[in-house]
């Protein structure tokens, strides 16, 4: 089956090619990731790891291809917001994926005010970036509280693939609004 994605660079055939395509992109990180978050996105919302007998998205990433479950998943989300707001490759190659990830919840279909975005990003350095996108959310004034939970393999096991479910049913990877979605709607059913 030919992948139909607006932003491929290659195309790649069945799920066998990609597999082995996905490894390649991972022998030059640095210069392949755009192709390698397209790649991984695929696998990811098609399912694909399924095939080759892995039981989650986590325990392919970490077991096949040695990569840290939220790298894999930062390379996702980059991914969507690629496709979603249909970005050219050389737009994001000239920032980069550190910065372009801190500006995916800026992002707009607006081409003029992404078009600032993306020079604000060529012209600052990473934290520079995300010290002037804290700014532009209010300061960061925003009052958040934080829970910390201890659970057992088999506890931990059950909340990610919730989580992992959830991203795909309430259509976001942040795993704050995933787990708000899946608390409020337990408590309605109550």
């Amino acid at each position: 089956m030919a992948v139909k994605t607006k932003k491929k660079a290659e195309t790649v055939v069945n799920t066998d090619d990609r597999r082995g395509y996905v490894k390649e992109l991972l022998e030059n990180i640095d210069s392949n990731w755009f192709s390698l978050s397209l790649e991984l996105n695929t696998i990811y919302e098609g399912k694909e790891f399924e095939e080759w007998g892995f039981e989650s998205f986590r325990d392919y990433v970490e077991l096949e291809l040695q990569l840290e479950y939220r790298v894999a998943m930062y390379r996702v989300k980059i991914a969507q917001a690629i496709m979603e707001f249909d970005i050219d490759k050389d737009e994001v190659l000239e920032i980069g994926w550190t910065k372009f990830k801190e500006l995916i919840p800026f992002l707009t279909k607006d081409k003029r005010k992404r078009a600032k975005l993306f020079k604000l990003a060529k012209e600052l350095t990473v934290r520079e970036l995300q010290a002037k996108l804290k700014e532009a959310k209010g300061g960061g004034k925003e009052q958040s509280i934080s829970y910390t939970f201890k659970f057992n393999p088999e506890q931990s096991e059950i909340i990610n693939e919730a989580l992992e479910i959830g991203a795909g049913v309430f259509k976001t990877n942040d795993k704050n609004r995933i787990m708000e979605a899946i608390v409020s709607e337990w408590i309605s059913m109550r």
